[in-house]
């Protein structure tokens, strides 16, 4: 067992267009992660769907923060506690839509949240069969969102350029 004590250092938070598991931060002028239980900084953090009814939320001190586009400062959280009876009651979301509490949109954000938490082990394990070589069964994998058109060009000019080059050494081997 290797125990290597951190040097603590100050950092801000910062605004993001997206969710992430742990709390995006800067120092300096580089961008980093902090994970909130250990309070180590990375340089990729987990990117996560962002949900108004189910945000990130992180225990600062004796405070929750939940962070969205912002930071909001929320009510403490009930504590479970055992052989004690809450008076919470479950309520579908749909129930919920219905009387006005949250949109059809923030809703459909909520079932794609949870959802995608459901499927991420399986959408994994099908990106590592198929890079196996590995027959996989149902809707495939598209990798269309890491392609875009200057990468497409690139590798269809490198593809190009190779190929011509094969095709001009065996002219000039053959002549």
């Amino acid at each position: 067992i290797h125990l290597v004590k951190c040097l603590q250092v100050e950092v801000q938070r910062r605004d993001t267009e997206v969710c992430y598991n742990q709390i995006p931060v800067s120092r300096g002028e580089e961008g980093f992660f902090l994970f909130p239980r250990m309070r180590i900084l990375t340089q990729t953090g987990t990117q996560i769907s962002c949900s108004g009814a189910m945000p990130p939320m992180f225990n600062m001190g004796n405070h929750w923060l939940q962070f969205l586009s912002a930071p909001w400062s929320m009510i403490s959280l009930e504590s479970l506690h055992p052989r004690t009876k809450g008076t919470w009651e479950y309520a579908t979301p749909k129930a919920i839509d219905l009387s006005g509490i949250y949109t059809e949109a923030d809703l459909q954000d909520l079932r794609n949240h949870i959802m995608f938490l459901l499927e991420k082990s399986s959408v994994l394990n099908n990106v590592a069969m198929g890079m196996a070589g590995k027959n996989i069964q149902g809707k495939g994998i598209s990798i269309n969102q890491f392609l875009d058109p200057e990468v497409l060009e690139s590798l269809a000019n490198n593809t190009w350029n190779n190929f011509w080059g094969k095709f001009l050494t065996f002219g000039t081997a053959s002549a």
